[in-house]
């Protein structure tokens, strides 16, 4: 996966003026990119030992090791930006740098605390050629490809979104990534407890206790709701505030504090989508999943998005208005899905 990554980023570095952005954006954004796609290889290895403990039903360790390095982030994106402690200001490439760095610890640290118990080591000094089974690699991919897809399809509509409003300004596109860096931030909430449901619904559906795997899929619907509702609060009340933090720019502020009223109802959408993949993916469902996000996200958000972007005259409220929509989609055909296949398992256990 590291190799297919830096095969399909890598040759995107001389034509990154060919996306239709500004000139002055073209050029802070190729350093920054070319560091980005090398840290890819040691963030993919860290996500690897991240899920490999999360499976073994160990998520503090991730969380210790995500935070640390997060913070070491922090403190070398002030250096390298602007300069401190000797280090000349190198802007958005020191930001390159500082993220380059701090993952490329990130698997550093954990095979450091793998090696450092006997009941990981275990799995690190058990790993022979032979083990690499065939049939376990057919297992792997047939599970991993359509939730690597789903993901995929995801990403690329926010990626995409990203090129098609640079199109409108680089104050539309510093609006939208203020509302999106606060709509990041909540995600990562839902896809916490997204990780413990998968987790907590395979274990369960493991022992054959399926009153535990409804019980483990509602908690967690229930607390997305909540933790997605402090979070719609917060953006929705502070959206005069919010915007502050990131630019004091008059042209900016005003269309970031009216994307995160949008930001806050997609809130929603986007927390009980996740919840709903996760518990799918527990019970092994993936493949009807995949084709509901690749429809909703390629199929509909898409070239709804342009629509109302371009067209309905919107601008950068109308992709933000084809996310809520979009994102409703999965929201609800996930739980439904995932009703049904509970039903069948009920009958077959």
């Amino acid at each position: 996966m590291c190799i297919l990554s830096l095969g399909l980023l890598a040759p995107c570095i001389p034509f990154l003026d060919a996306f239709g952005q500004e000139p002055e954006v073209v050029v802070c954004a190729r350093p920054y990119y070319i560091l980005i796609v090398l840290s890819i290889v040691p963030f993919l290895l860290f996500c690897f030992s991240k899920q490999f403990l999360e499976g073994l039903g160990n998520t503090l360790v991730a969380m210790l090791i995500t935070i640390g390095c997060n913070v070491l982030n922090i403190f070398l994106n002030w250096i390298f930006i602007y300069g401190k402690l000797g280090f000349p200001a190198m802007g958005a490439e020191g930001a390159g740098w500082a993220t380059l760095i701090s993952r490329s610890l990130m698997p550093v640290c954990f095979l450091a605390v793998m090696l450092s118990k006997d009941e990981w080591r275990f799995y690190l000094a058990g790993v022979k050629k032979r083990l690499i089974a065939r049939r376990e690699v057919q297992n792997l991919i047939t599970l991993g490809t359509p939730i690597g897809l789903q993901s995929f399809a995801e990403a690329f509509l926010f990626t995409a979104s990203f090129v098609i409003i640079g199109w409108i300004s680089k104050e539309a596109l510093a609006a939208h990534h203020i509302a999106n860096q606060m709509a990041d931030l909540t995600f990562m909430l839902a896809q916490g407890i997204g990780s413990a449901t998968t987790i907590r619904v395979s274990h369960q559906l493991g022992k054959g206790d399926l009153v535990a795997v409804r019980m483990a899929s509602h908690a967690s619907v229930h607390l997305c709701l909540l933790m997605n509702t402090i979070g719609a609060a917060i953006m929705i009340l502070g959206r005069n505030y919010i915007p502050y933090i990131f630019t004091s720019d008059p042209a900016v502020v005003p269309i970031a504090s009216t994307l995160l009223i949008i930001a806050g109802t997609f809130q929603f959408a986007d927390g009980l989508q996740c919840i709903g993949a996760a518990m799918l993916r527990g019970i092994q469902d993936v493949r009807v999943p995949m084709r509901i996000a690749l429809v909703a996200y390629i199929g509909v958000a898409l070239p709804l998005g342009v629509f109302l972007t371009f067209p309905a005259g919107l601008g950068v409220k109308g992709m933000w208005i084809a996310f809520v929509i979009a994102l409703a989609i999965p929201a609800v055909l996930f739980h439904i899905r995932f009703n049904r296949q509970y039903k069948k398992l009920k009958i077959t256990n």
